[in-house]
């Protein structure tokens, strides 16, 4: 019986890699080197590289090295990227839509397929909606990238801290906290 608790602990353990993020404090020398290489990968278009960061780096370094590869359209980081949204996208210790949204843009190759899915999810109602919190926030943050009346007036009475983080309100609205 023994034997067979092993094996099954085992099977689980390999089977199931739970995510594992890192949440200390960064040091704000380590973070500012990190972020300043993958600007430097993201201006070359280094996905290789990019990817290598995205694995090793502390989780708030990933969530910005997602961004850079969905913006790239690097197809083949699709894979880590779902399995981090699958991970991280309900993390309740930091906000982690990133993943989510660089997905999407990987997903939907042109900036007017990418404008329209990210509408669909920062609009979506959280109650029924098909995303997590973190990814419908983050889609209404990466909006602020298109111009368009179009966005301002769709995403006018959407109570997310994502549409609002576009800054396009009027005064008094409110404002939700996450």
């Amino acid at each position: 019986m023994k034997v067979l608790a092993w094996i099954l602990f085992t099977f689980m353990t390999i089977a199931v890699a739970p995510a594992y993020a890192e949440l200390e404090p960064l040091d704000p020398v380590i973070r500012d080197k990190q972020l300043a290489q993958a600007e430097a990968l993201y201006v070359k278009k280094d996905v290789d590289d990019l990817l290598k960061l995205l694995k090793e780096s502390h989780l708030f370094i990933k969530r910005e090295v997602a961004l850079m590869l969905g913006h790239i359209g690097a197809d083949k980081a699709l894979p880590i990227l779902r399995q981090y949204d699958q991970s991280y996208s309900r993390f309740a210790c930091a906000e982690s839509g990133q993943f989510g949204v660089a997905v999407i843009l990987i997903e939907n190759k042109t900036p007017n397929a990418q404008k329209n899915t990210l509408l669909v999810v920062a609009t979506e109602a959280r109650e029924k909606g098909r995303h997590p919190r973190s990814v419908v926030d983050a889609a209404g943050r990466e909006l602020s990238r298109y111009e368009g009346d179009d966005i301002i007036k769709l995403l006018a009475d959407i109570r997310t801290y994502g549409a609002q983080y576009t800054g396009r309100f009027q005064p008094g609205s409110a404002r939700v906290s996450c």
